[in-house]
């Protein structure tokens, strides 16, 4: 039996005109999840919010803005520019006017996504968006704050020399996979770059793409979204810049190897092109990664795993641990596997179970194979977005990939839809007789030769 809900009920979606349709035995739990609801305002400035109870607010602004807006000349100019407003250097007294509320202030910058956002008592949420929006609109920057930036930035960079993890890796397979495109440069930048960075590139940057008509003012948790609205004019000085809308960025199958047999460890990374937030085949990638799901050789689960990648790698002692990322973009994505494994045979053994396990869940995917992976689909993100933070992340990005944000029970109506035959093909397109990407780094003199793990991607159908 199948109901029809209103915009009235507590599932309500983002828009206004939003109507839903599930199963008349919805899930009780999502009776406790936050009502979501977005506005598009006449400057041009979106706001989205999800409101639960308690007392704790997470409020913030999301810039559709990253490092795959820069190019060669200013490369990590908006890591350097998001760092500094952090720290106070556009505006005096942030630290301790934040701290005068209780509250805190952070937020992060990818290659399409800059935010700042903290968590506040919800009588506060005034004060908290006034000062906010004071250190976004100033155009003084001190020189002794931008020194200081540019020292830690440096820093990090010498750091990562002789940093080989998981997340250098994944900036590894951005630089293969979009060669000749922003999208390949990695968030901090290049070292060179950071040294040339003033005052007025700093400027010049923000009053570009800090525009009214590219971000999201965010509330969740203990928050009134006709409260946000009204505190939107807050950021009225903001110039009303259009910005242009990401293109679709060129991939290109390729590969990295960086041999150091001074390692005991071979860190490795599987990438294939994928799709963005808008695109319909944006839930069976969240689905097929809930396929794979990730492993660790100590953890507790050991050879009982339900991900046919795990079962092997625990049966066959291939890798120490492995995880799988689905990275979305406005018009692109990436999805990633990576693992860590001892030197010798387990490199080519790893390899080709790794891509082997695809072609045979894109020729079978059995009842209770989906059922387990859509379960643990929905587990993850109710553990997710129950946190007002993790929320107001999801909100923000959402709303600015499709300009509509989808609140949890539609979360759950769209994976309850989700079939075997989207993510077979998911797989079929995606996964099947491509081009793949291919990191590795340490002792990798046995890492297969990349045209064999190509044939990987087609051969082996069962």
């Amino acid at each position: 039996m199948y109901v029809r809900v209103g915009i009235n009920c507590s599932y309500q979606g983002l828009l206004n005109t939003t109507k839903l349709r599930w199963r008349s035995d919805f899930p009780s739990q999502l009776n406790h999840t936050p009502i979501t609801k977005v506005s598009h305002l006449p400057s041009g400035l979106r706001v989205a919010s999800g409101v639960s109870s308690g007392d704790i607010a997470t409020v913030g602004i999301w810039f559709n803005v990253g490092s795959a807006r820069e190019d060669d000349t200013n490369s990590g100019i908006n890591n350097f520019l998001h760092k500094l407003i952090l720290k106070g250097g556009s505006r005096d007294n942030l630290d301790s006017d934040i701290e005068s509320l209780g509250a805190t202030l952070t937020g992060y910058s990818d290659r399409e996504t800059t935010s700042f956002y903290g968590q506040i008592n919800k009588n506060d949420t005034k004060h908290f968006v006034k000062i906010l929006a004071e250190a976004l609109q100033s155009n003084k920057l001190r020189n002794e704050d931008i020194e200081t930036i540019r020292e830690r930035i440096i820093n990090i960079h010498r750091s990562n020399r002789d940093r080989w993890d998981a997340e250098i890796l994944s900036d590894h397979a951005h630089a293969s996979a979009y060669q000749g495109t922003a999208h390949a440069s990695a968030v901090i930048g290049e070292p060179d770059v950071t040294k040339q960075v003033n005052s007025d590139n700093l400027l010049n940057w923000k009053n570009q793409f800090y525009s009214q008509n590219n971000i999201v003012l965010v509330g969740t948790g203990a928050v009134k979204h006709e409260e946000l609205e009204s505190l939107a004019s807050a950021f009225n000085n903001l110039p009303k810049t259009v910005i242009k809308p990401f293109d679709r960025v060129g991939y290109v199958g390729s590969e990295i190897r960086i041999r150091d047999d001074t390692k005991h460890i071979c860190k490795l990374t599987y990438a294939w092109e994928a799709v963005g937030r808008s695109d319909p085949n944006y839930w069976p990638f969240l689905l097929l990664q809930a396929f794979v799901g990730q492993w660790k050789k100590d953890s507790i689960s050991g050879p009982f795993s339900s991900s046919r990648w795990a079962e092997n790698a625990s049966q066959y002692n291939l890798v120490s641990t492995y995880h799988s990322t689905y990275k979305a973009y406005n018009a692109t994505g990436l999805f990633q596997i990576y693992a860590e494994c001892e030197p010798g045979n387990q490199l080519d053994d790893t390899t080709y179970y790794m891509f082997n396990e695809f072609q045979k869940l894109a020729t079978y995917i059995t009842p209770e194979e989906l059922f387990r992976a859509k379960n643990h689909l929905k587990r993850k993100f109710l553990s997710e977005l129950a946190n007002p933070k993790n929320l107001a992340e999801w909100l923000g990005e959402t709303v600015q990939a499709s300009y509509r944000a989808i609140s949890p029970a539609e979360v759950f109506q769209r994976i309850d839809e989700l079939t075997a035959e989207d993510v077979q093909k998911v797989l079929a397109d995606f996964f099947t007789d491509v081009d793949p990407v291919l990191i590795a780094h340490g002792p990798i003199e046995d890492f297969p030769d990349y045209n064999i793990v190509r044939g990987w991607t087609s051969w082996h159908r069962w």
